[in-house]
């Protein structure tokens, strides 16, 4: 497991860590996040990083702006 991250976003914090942040490059098309004591997978697509398969509008939200916060953490 890494790192221990933090964002606050629609002004609620939530803690997330990649699972496994060594295999992160930007080559990554799909990253395993753990976010609330949850798995989640992310997929790539078009460009920014989704949770897969949730049609939650606040989640699909939510992992943009987790994807935006990993992407400039691990420079991806």
């Amino acid at each position: 497991m890494g790192q221990i991250l933090r964002i606050t976003f629609e002004k609620k914090d939530y803690t997330f860590e990649l699972v496994n942040p060594l295999s992160v490059s930007k080559d990554s098309k799909c990253l395993d996040i753990l976010l609330e004591h949850i798995n989640y997978r992310m997929v790539k697509n078009n460009g920014s990083w989704v949770f897969e398969n949730t049609d939650d509008d606040h989640l699909i939200r939510l992992s943009a702006a987790i994807g935006k916060s990993i992407s400039l953490r691990y420079r991806i």
